[in-house]
């Protein structure tokens, strides 16, 4: 259904040929259609066409009033075409109105909606919400870093790393409140802090020490502390004081309530211990995160002190207990500070685990998140 409109056309009385003088298209007017010329009362249109001599509308029959020059002049479409359209607009509003309870479940519920055509023909389609709920689980958070890739991060740091160890020290510091003990290694007295003041710091390989264990990067950091310029602590617990004797048949310890008592206690093989040699290193493992255990911690560091990853807020991790985070037997004061994984939203979960720092990944296999952790403890010898 068309309409045409022409601003400029003759019509010659006796003649069935009106001239349309400023060319307008007639290839949408048909047979049947019908002109209205000026004021005039509608006639019937045989055909519309072009010639080398211009735009020309055929009637049926002769233009039967006056001579007109230079008039507009419009064509109405056949009644049929309103029929036709009208028809359309009923079946467009029709099928509409029928399938309006399915289209609003297509988009709210899981499982498969009806449609149904003109002709009573049904067609199941799946919803929405069901598409996307096949796709997640086909292709579960999308934005994690698989075990696949995960892995073969860690077989380039193993092809690079021919050895475990120290990537680097991280930031030298020079103070007189404590005493050097190494690269990036000073002693302090924790109970008064003041190996915490006066530091000047000058850059060794990076910032933070790096650590590569079996393929594994972790930037030590906030170990044990909250102080960027110190970045981690070692702990230690107290020197002895002649109070602890050790069998050596045995291998039993006791603690007396002073030196003259543990001394009393001396046989050939108990002997007061008087001083002892501490160790420390490093055990990394890996944990899956569930429901028993769902914290996540800054680069996988469970005694990590940091108050935030990667910008979110941590926690103090009440779930595990105090042992899990002891640096020695008795060390209450090294629980972890992390991110509950079953409770942090959507976008907390993406920044989190779009750091490869963290050490974070998914796999597909299992359906689970899993964390490269580590643990720093203290060994007496």
């Amino acid at each position: 259904m068309t309409w045409f409109n022409s601003a400029n056309s003759n019509a010659t009385n006796g003649s069935n040929i009106i001239k349309i003088n400023d060319n307008q298209s007639v290839a949408n007017i048909r047979a049947s259609d019908a002109l209205v010329l000026g004021a005039f009362a509608p006639v019937e249109i045989a055909k519309a066409y072009v010639t080398t001599h211009g735009t020309f509308v055929e009637l049926i029959k002769p233009w039967p009033n006056a001579t007109q020059n230079q008039v507009p002049c419009v064509v109405l479409p056949t009644s049929g075409d309103f029929n036709t359209a009208v028809s359309a607009l009923n079946n467009a509003s029709k099928m509409v109105n029928d399938n309006y309870k399915a289209m609003i479940e297509w988009q709210t519920k899981t499982g498969t909606v009806e449609f149904s055509d003109l002709e009573g023909n049904t067609q199941s389609v799946k919803t929405l919400r069901q598409m996307q709920s096949e796709i997640d689980t086909a292709n579960p958070y999308p934005w994690a870093m698989r075990k696949g890739e995960f892995e073969a991060r860690r077989q380039q740091n193993l092809n690079r790393y021919v050895a475990s160890g120290f990537v680097h020290f991280g930031k030298s510091l020079s103070s007189t409140n404590y005493i050097s003990a190494g690269p990036s290694l000073f002693s302090g007295n924790e109970n008064t802090r003041a190996f915490l003041d006066n530091l000047n710091m000058g850059v060794h390989g990076g910032q933070y020490p790096a650590l590569c264990i079996a393929g594994l990067i972790i930037e030590l950091q906030y170990v044990s502390i909250n102080q960027p310029s110190i970045a981690n602590i070692i702990k230690f617990p107290e020197a002895e004081n002649g109070c602890r004797t050790y069998d050596s048949s045995t291998g039993k310890t006791v603690i007396h309530s002073a030196p003259e008592v543990a001394f009393a206690a001396q046989t050939l093989t108990n002997e007061v211990v008087t001083s002892r040699i501490d160790m420390w290193g490093f055990e990394v493992f890996l944990r899956q995160i569930n429901d028993d255990d769902p914290f996540v911690y800054q680069h996988g560091l469970i005694q990590s002190q940091a108050q935030s990853i990667n910008g979110i807020a941590t926690t103090l991790d009440g779930i595990r207990p105090a042992s899990y985070f002891a640096w020695y037997q008795g060390d209450t004061t090294s629980i972890g500070r992390g991110v509950n994984w079953q409770s942090a939203s959507p976008a907390q979960r993406i920044t989190i685990a779009s750091d490869p720092k963290n050490n974070l990944y998914f796999d597909d296999a299992t359906g689970k998140f899993y964390q490269w952790s580590a643990r720093v403890v203290r060994l007496r010898v």
